[in-house]
């Protein structure tokens, strides 16, 4: 009779197990989708923290063929590094800031074969920084810098775009690096 009881207790406290890891089981399934809803809002700001430099990746990530990889946040909160093409690109989101634009730096080499693939680099980018520019204005300013052989500096492509052009020059001892600088006053 004992031992009936002593089963009967043990078979209750059994259930009782069972059905308390079936509940934990039923949690660890909302916890999971939990998990995954907190990171598809963090996928939001999957490439930077700072809002406006996720928005210019995602953005030219999303319309250029030449995708953007390899991103590193700067020495700054609102810095960052990213390759197109085997090319720096650094941006900086200055619009809170005294300077009041985003900015996009292009580098190049000293190899003067850089000076065509940043200038293609720059036209996608800059379509993104100011999506009211016209194709016109954009091949303007890249034939500009393409034929350019000196440094042309704060040009206004539009109101919203400055650029400046360093094009690769042959210095006594070397030859300097080709880059093209973005200000994009109305990114934001």
């Amino acid at each position: 009779m004992k031992r009936k009881i002593l089963l009967s207790i043990l078979a209750i406290l059994s259930l009782f197990l069972i059905t308390g890891c079936e509940e934990t089981n039923t949690n660890t399934g909302t916890n999971e989708q939990t998990n995954q809803e907190q990171k598809d809002e963090i996928k939001e700001n999957e490439y930077a923290e700072d809002d406006i430099v996720n928005k210019f990746i995602t953005l030219y990530n999303n319309s250029s063929s030449n995708l953007m990889d390899q991103i590193e946040k700067g020495n700054i909160r609102t810095k960052y590094y990213g390759h197109v093409l085997g090319h720096s690109i650094e941006m900086i989101n200055a619009n809170s800031a005294a300077a009041g634009y985003f900015s996009i730096s292009i580098n190049g080499s000293n190899d003067e074969g850089d000076v065509d693939t940043i200038i293609s680099i720059y036209k996608d980018i800059v379509k993104i920084a100011d999506n009211d520019i016209t194709d016109e204005k954009v091949e303007e300013s890249a034939n500009m810098m393409k034929n350019s052989s000196t440094m042309i500096e704060e040009y206004e492509v539009t109101e919203n775009i400055k650029i400046t052009y360093v094009p690769v020059v042959q210095l006594s001892n070397r030859k300097t690096n080709c880059r093209i600088d973005i200000h994009a006053y109305n990114f934001k």
